[in-house]
């Protein structure tokens, strides 16, 4: 699942036998993407290419005075293999703050048509009176899809999966203490076993688990808290790295975190041949009370890539009522953008 190495190339489009035209000779004159790539990701083995590849051969090359905006875009790309998870962590770290406008990032390319049937699906769940943000990144190139990452939602029982892993990691001995309690936890979002097991360990675990991709000074909740979509993205790269391990308990948590309650995620995309699912869904539907939320968090393993995913609103509703529709989209969205992978 890992790749060994980071390859950073150009993306631009096969030349022509013309001459060619002065936005060319841009890049080959810029700085070098070794550079580049080193700043972007330090934890990252650089191998960069020293030609030109093109990454679309559908498109026609342009005319000097007709270069496309997604010519423009094109002209110099990073492409990032991810090589650790903290990899992954700085990307999101990275993405600009405060975008409000649904965006891709990264070698994310898609349709326009797409683009717009995920707006509206988005507008549908926000009904004019909510709040709503998503991270998608693939965990291969990170690439992804960002939509108002920083606003802060409330975690609810979303953030079991992170807690209790990070209290694995550090204590794997509490899993035969306690599995039957962890199951109950991860897979029915059993609040008395979340906090019996909880209460067995110090405080300061989810903490530590938070500062490995740099979030350790930040204020948190005790076991449920208040988080963003970016801070729950990089939170959940550190738990896919621990889950990615192949070992007795891990095989168990996947199969409790592939069939937990209200999670979306298994429901749309548990059941397809190719797919794996490991995640956990957050809620509290009772619109009288302030902390309202329906929140899913955790990634996706299917037949053309991995992707991690993060969905977070304020609306009253369960995860697999309110954001059916809006995954069956974006793994689509997903799925138009992977072959694009094999030829970058």
């Amino acid at each position: 699942m890992l790749a060994t190495a980071l390859v950073a190339v150009f993306s631009v489009c096969v030349l022509s036998a013309c001459d060619e035209p002065e936005w060319f000779h841009r890049i080959l004159e810029s700085e070098p993407v070794e550079t580049v790539a080193q700043e972007m990701l330090p934890h990252a083995v650089v191998d960069p290419a020293d030609v030109p590849h093109f990454m679309d051969e559908g498109l026609a090359l342009p005319g000097e005075g007709d270069v496309t905006e997604e010519f423009l875009a094109m002209e110099r790309q990073v492409v990032i293999n991810i090589h650790r998870f903290e990899d992954a962590a700085a990307i999101i770290t990275d993405l600009p703050s405060g975008t409000s406008e649904l965006a891709t990032f990264g070698t994310f390319y898609i349709t326009d048509e797409r683009l717009a049937s995920i707006q509206r699906e988005l507008e549908l769940i926000d009904n004019g009176r909510f709040d709503m943000g998503f991270l998608l990144i693939d965990l291969e190139t990170g690439a992804g899809l960002q939509y108002r990452i920083d606003e802060v939602f409330f975690s609810a029982s979303s953030i079991k999966a992170i807690n209790l892993c990070a209290i694995l990691y550090y204590h794997p001995e509490a899993f035969s203490q306690f599995r039957v309690h962890f199951q109950r936890a991860l897979q029915s979002s059993n609040n008395e076993s979340y906090e019996l097991i909880f209460n067995s360990f110090s405080d300061n675990i989810p903490n530590l688990w938070r500062a490995r991709v740099g979030m350790g000074t930040q204020k948190w909740g005790r076991m449920f808290t208040g988080l963003t979509c970016r801070d729950m993205a990089r939170l959940w790269c550190v738990t896919w790295d621990y889950l990615s391990q192949d070992t007795d308990i891990t095989r168990d948590l996947h199969v409790w975190l592939g069939n937990s309650r209200h999670s979306c995620l298994a429901k749309v995309l548990g059941s397809r041949d190719g797919y794996q699912v490991t995640a956990k869904p957050g809620w509290n539907p009772d619109p009288t009370e302030a902390d309202t939320s329906s929140v899913e968090g955790g990634y996706v393993v299917s037949p053309d890539g991995t992707y991690l995913l993060v969905m977070m609103s304020d609306r009253a509703s369960y995860p697999d009522d309110l954001f059916e529709d809006l995954v069956t989209l974006l793994d689509e969205a997903y799925q138009e953008y992977a072959p694009r992978k094999e030829r970058i």
